[in-house]
């Protein structure tokens, strides 16, 4: 079950996460014939951050989620247009973008439906892209940080999700163009690193089920992540993924 669907804050959910999308999309300016595309479709759109950044890459660009709650607040964000729909059943005819993008989310869908749904709403030729980014470990100014977050993800595990590989999108009709590691850093306070942990799926989830309460969570990562910091602020590694993939028949 997606976490994100209902009861997620959006605005504490845009402020929190990195807007890291345009290094994406700028490393992909070159892997299209025609510079700019005309038409992009970007699912699991949130909050609109990656849509925004979307529009640095082609000429119109469409977002689309299954949260009206989260697509309240990327209406706030300009003039984009926002669709409230499931990535499963896309409510677009066949033919219609150059490319369809899903930035960490994925791994939330029924995968099979929404690879067919997203090789009929594409264009011949067509580009899918799939990426994600999240905290690795690393913190500049203090290696034990890495040690902290992995009783972090023993303490908070994931909620279960599903797993793409290249065979699998072969047989659905995608052919792997481009897979590369996406490296970024980020600086947080002590308060704003916690608000970023907080918007992720395991804690979001923790709260929901009543595994944990929310002043008791906020005081064990209050006490347990100031130690780390030997600044006002600390700089973080993220790792993740880019890959696209081009329709091939």
């Amino acid at each position: 079950m997606n976490p994100f669907l209902d009861g997620v804050d959006p605005a504490h959910y845009d402020n929190a996460r990195p807007y890291f999308h345009p290094l994406v999309f700028q490393r992909l300016a070159d892997c299209f014939p025609q510079r700019r595309l005309c038409v992009a479709l970007d699912v699991a759109c949130g909050t609109g951050q990656s849509t925004e950044a979307l529009a640095g890459l082609a000429e119109f660009v469409v977002g689309l989620d299954a949260s009206a709650v989260m697509l309240r607040g990327a209406r706030r964000r300009g003039v984009i247009p926002y669709v409230c729909g499931v990535a499963e059943f896309l409510p677009f005819p066949a033919g219609v973008f150059d490319l369809v993008t899903v930035g960490n989310g994925f791994h939330w869908f029924d995968l099979a439906a929404f690879l067919r749904e997203a090789h009929r709403v594409l264009r011949e030729p067509g580009w899918l892209l799939l990426y994600g980014s999240g905290v690795c470990g690393g913190m500049r100014e203090n290696p034990a940080f890495a040690g902290w977050l992995a009783e972090y993800h023993r303490r908070f595990p994931s909620p279960p999700r599903e797993t793409l590989s290249a065979e699998f999108l072969a047989e659905r009709g995608f052919r792997l163009v481009l897979s590369e590691t996406l490296v970024h850093e980020e600086t947080y306070g002590l308060d704003e690193l916690i608000a970023h942990l907080k918007s992720y799926s395991n804690l979001i989830t923790a709260l929901r089920d009543g595994r944990e309460s929310d002043e008791p969570l906020s005081g064990w990562l209050r006490a347990s992540l100031a130690p780390m910091f030997r600044g006002p602020t600390g700089t973080f590694e993220y790792r993740g993924w880019v890959v696209l993939f081009a329709k091939d028949r």
